[in-house]
């Protein structure tokens, strides 16, 4: 490879002025609009409506076709909200300020900058250089206009960016692929758990007649009072944090080593604990006779869809009456075990597979970072 190494700034304008560009046009004439929101990460896909000229040309980035858009602001810069401008209504487009914009010279095409700045270590690199408060850091222009890119021949550079987006393509029919297997494996583990509860008739009984409701023990407890230990703090889904570094005053519940099942009010989900820990109050908290009975009733409650028995319409959640309309097929203590020990079988294996699939995943994702790297070091 023998490139010259430019400044990004002197083959291309970064935010050319708008100076006379909209004063003939007809207001009334439609133009593409793009919010931040309306560009996919990582993908340069461009999903912009059409506005009137009139109500955008003023407050707005103004683009046009070929010009590569570039996120100033983080996170949206780090996560691959970049992309060429192309097919705007009337060639022209106005979008969020939050873009830069690069617009090519003579000597590169829009596809070599937009693959040049959308590598991981040229985004990594730009991260030093933000401005502004946290949460709201900003990539100044400067950075951008003396960046310094590799710049072979126009056809070279043609050349590269098609073999670029070829194996790009083949990397997302693979990630797509791979996505397929993901949802096969988790729709094999529901034929698992439909096959485990739909095959018997099972009485059916309702959470209150065999569990105890341990709800109404939670008492308030000011941060300052509680003792600062060892014990997790749970939420709705969770661990939260541990109770000496939660901040809030709240309705809480301390559980013993014996465990129980948590239900979560605001999104349906069931979870055992099975040690002393505090609860908050956006979970029921049931106790069953013995840990079989606790599993195989988590097993079966994330089995079916608890969200029908949410209710209210301000904040919609899983009140104790509603809670008490479910209801579960329970077979013997020896076939609750049965069930336990087939199922944790099954998923065993779904689990081998889904690490599989993952790590394959892992793979095809770290793959389109290679290929910028390989082609802009002269090696595609």
């Amino acid at each position: 490879m023998n490139w010259d190494m430019v400044k990004l700034g002197n083959v291309c304008e970064v935010n050319p002025s708008t100076k006379g560009k909209v004063v003939s046009l007809n207001s009334e004439m439609p133009v593409s609009f793009l919010p931040m929101e309306a560009m996919e990460a990582g993908t340069g896909i461009m999903n912009p409506i059409d506005k009137e000229l009139a109500k955008v040309k003023k407050g707005y980035t103004y683009f046009e076709n070929g010009d590569v858009l570039f996120a100033k602001i983080t996170p949206c810069m780090q996560n691959g909200k970049h992309a060429i401008a192309q097919n705007l209504t009337n060639g022209i487009g106005f979008g969020s300020t939050e873009f830069h914009v690069l617009r090519p010279k003579t000597d590169i095409i829009a596809e070599w900058i937009y693959y040049f700045v959308n590598q991981r270590g040229f985004l990594f690199n730009a991260v030093n250089f933000f401005q502004g408060a946290v949460g709201q850091q900003r990539l100044p222009d400067i950075f951008l206009k003396e960046a310094e890119i590799p710049l072979p021949p126009l056809d070279e550079q043609r050349r590269i960016a098609a073999e670029i987006e070829r194996q790009l393509a083949i990397v997302e029919k693979a990630k797509q692929a791979a996505t397929e297997q993901l949802a096969a494996a988790r729709a094999l583990n529901a034929a698992y758990l439909r096959e485990a509860f739909e095959k018997n008739d099972y009485e059916q009984v309702s959470l209150d007649t065999i569990s105890e409701n341990l709800d109404s023990r939670r008492i308030p407890i000011k941060q300052s009072e509680r003792k600062k230990g060892e014990y997790p703090y749970y939420g709705a889904t969770g661990i939260v944090d541990y109770v000496d570094s939660y901040i809030y005053d709240e309705p809480i519940l301390l559980i013993s080593e014996d465990g129980a099942n948590l239900i979560a009010r605001t999104y349906p989900i069931a979870f055992s604990v099975n040690e002393k820990c505090w609860v908050n109050n956006h979970a029921h908290v049931l106790r069953f006779s013995n840990q079989y009975t606790q599993k195989y009733v988590e097993i079966y409650l994330n089995s079916t869809d608890l969200a029908k028995f949410i209710s209210g319409s301000a904040q919609p959640k899983l009140n104790q009456e509603k809670l008490y309309e479910i209801t579960i097929p329970l077979p013997p203590y020896d076939e609750q075990r049965s069930i336990i020990d087939l199922l944790e079988t099954h998923t065993v294996k779904v689990n081998k597979m889904f690490t599989a699939i993952q790590s394959q995943l892992d793979a095809i994702n770290a793959m389109p970072a290679a290929i910028l790297r390989q082609a802009f070091s002269g090696q595609v």
